[in-house]
């Protein structure tokens, strides 16, 4: 309170306004590989230039290079660059750890991305579609599992050597993958550029870049798939997938890129490598983390305030306007907030024991929207014509 120092009224403007939750980003890209030079801490570029200017001149030998360009090229604004050395991922030789993974200790590959996953909402390891069957198999579910604990994405690819056998050397392969829910894996390869310049690449940062552009144009809950999901630099497929292979693919967790009618080459499938049924579909998983990952950085200002009711009801309070922000959006199913979502902090939540030993738990309910897979039409025909 002021010292006044004379009679009168004397106005003061308090300022009211609630903390508010914000969004984190979805669509920055993590990627790890190897490239001939450039700093080996984590670098943050925002276009194929800046890119270059670090990290050296595309190269079509180079994965890393190939796959930062393309996920500019379809979408993506933003990458985090880890550089995990200078080798060649296509050279078969016996070692005791593999680079992209690193080591603990070290601190080299997917274990220095750990100390900067923050930022990143996609991760990438183009380098590990050219490895052995084996090894890729290593390194994806090494990534799958960086990425369940920290909160974000990994999209991976069938490996070179399998890929080229067809579809159902990629089902065989994925079965020796362990099961993430933060994992998604397309197929098959894309044909990049035409006439001599014609090659070869693996599909996933073409994907990482589409969802970039659609969690940017219509949200982190729309599936990155179907007409909107097109593909860019894209002149073709290495295996064409008919109908029955690419419901062996979505049968196996794997998703299909397909070229419908003639039209633009697309993302024709919108499933992780999950085992539980709640995680299915892309769209709902990463719209959870999204949500998780907002919640948790927007709610670090209660961490040591006193556990009583006002606490609680002020969580409520900015959770619930958070939500009715991606309700609004079209994040949640529901016409009424009530049938959208649901937020609890208070004596149900908590006993005693928990607020004495200084823990505060909310439960949250949201009804995401799912895509529609199957649209099923039925017709009949009429007995009497009219």
């Amino acid at each position: 309170m002021p010292d006044y120092l004379h009679p009168g009224i004397h106005i003061e403007e308090l300022s009211n306004r609630m903390r508010e939750i914000e969004g984190v980003p979805t669509a920055t890209a993590g990627f790890v590989g190897f490239a001939p030079n450039g700093p080996t801490d984590p670098t943050t570029v925002n276009s194929i230039v800046e890119y270059e200017a670090a990290f050296g001149r595309v190269s079509p030998a180079q994965p890393l290079s190939s796959g930062v360009e393309e996920f500019f090229r379809n979408g993506g604004t933003k990458a985090v660059i880890l550089r995990a050395g200078s080798g060649d991922p296509t050279r078969r030789r016996a070692r005791r750890s593999n680079p992209l993974i690193g080591t603990a200790k070290a601190k080299t590959g997917l274990h220095a991305l750990s100390r900067v996953v923050d930022p990143v909402g996609l991760l990438l390891v183009p380098d590990a579609a050219y490895l052995a069957a084996s090894e890729a198999i290593e390194v994806t579910n090494a990534a799958a599992a960086l990425a369940e604990q920290h909160g974000i994405f990994h999209i991976a690819d069938v490996p070179k050597d399998v890929a080229g056998k067809g579809p159902a050397a990629a089902v065989q392969w994925s079965a020796g993958l362990a099961r993430s829910r933060n994992l998604a894996i397309y197929y098959p390869w894309l044909a990049v550029g035409a006439g001599k310049a014609k090659r070869l690449r693996p599909p996933s940062a073409v994907a990482a870049g589409i969802f970039a552009r659609m969690d940017r144009t219509r949200g982190v809950w729309t599936a990155p798939a179907g007409q909107d999901a097109t593909t860019a630099g894209v002149t073709g497929l290495a295996v064409k997938a008919t109908s029955v292979d690419a419901g062996a693919l979505q049968s196996a967790g794997i998703n299909p890129i397909r070229n419908i009618a003639g039209a633009a080459i697309v993302l024709w499938g919108a499933r992780t490598f999950a085992a539980e049924p709640e995680w299915k579909y892309i769209s709902v998983r990463r719209l959870v983390l999204f949500l998780e990952n907002s919640i948790e950085d927007g709610l670090s200002w209660a961490v040591f305030e006193p556990n009583t009711a006002p606490l609680w009801a002020q969580v409520r309070l900015e959770v619930s306007s958070f939500l009715h922000t991606a309700w609004r959006a079209g994040a949640f199913q529901g016409t009424k907030p009530d049938e959208a979502y649901f937020v609890r902090c208070d004596g149900t939540t908590m006993t005693q024991s928990d607020i004495d030993n200084g823990r505060v738990i909310a439960m949250i309910g949201v009804a995401p929207v799912r895509p529609a897979e199957f649209v099923i039409i039925r017709i009949s025909l009429a007995a009497d014509a009219p």
